[in-house]
């Protein structure tokens, strides 16, 4: 369903079309919290960052294009345009936990620090004067603007968004024991969800 289509059915089982902005809202919110009530696969993003040299630390502001609507990191690998076969997934780490049991520096880490990511590459790539690039996972919040609307949950399984924005709405109108029932049928459709899509592949 796109963002009107979702209106719609939220307003079938509301029978309220004069609350508007109401529904609107209520859809919004709904499909944010149903992409973030877990770690999609399907909202994972992959992007390639290209250094200006060869470099063995750096940071990435999440903030900034090439990111989009970012959420949380998923992984951070190393990359060269000419692969020389060292490059590797970094390891993510605590900023406090730098060094392994024995005193020596993690190799290829990656470490969160606010909205910024730190990382260095291990010994090996070192040898081979640094990388070129960074392929970098994260996961992407969906778009819940009226006019950019996009979500894969809204077009997959779109009655979990409908049933929770259709309980808000009707909580906002007293219809308390209606508005429980609806709710309950949001949790039954999200299990829907999470059963076929939380691992990416099927069993």
């Amino acid at each position: 369903m796109n963002f009107t289509e979702l209106n719609a059915a939220v307003v079938t089982i509301t029978n309220r079309p004069d609350l508007v902005a109401e529904t609107s809202l209520a859809v919004r919110r709904a499909t944010a919290r149903m992409h973030s009530i877990d770690f999609w696969p399907k909202d994972i993003q992959e992007v390639t960052l290209s250094l200006i040299t060869p470099a063995f630390l750096g940071q990435i502001d999440t903030t900034i294009l090439p990111f989009s609507r970012f959420r949380a990191m998923k992984y951070l690998r190393e990359y060269n345009l000419v692969h020389s076969g060292r490059e590797r997934y970094m390891t993510k780490v605590e900023p406090d936990c730098l060094v392994d049991e024995y005193g020596y520096e993690i190799q290829s880490l990656w470490y969160p620090a606010g909205t910024v990511i730190n990382w260095k590459v291990g010994y090996a790539v070192q040898a081979i004067a640094g990388i070129t690039g960074l392929s970098v996972g994260y996961y992407q919040n969906p778009d819940v603007s009226p006019t950019t609307f996009s979500s894969w949950i809204a077009q997959i399984e779109p009655w979990c968004i409908v049933e929770d924005a259709a309980a808000r709405v009707l909580k906002l109108t007293g219809q308390l024991d209606l508005a429980n029932s609806i709710a309950q049928e949001a949790v039954e459709s999200l299990m829907l969800l999470r059963q076929n899509y939380l691992e990416g592949v099927g069993r």
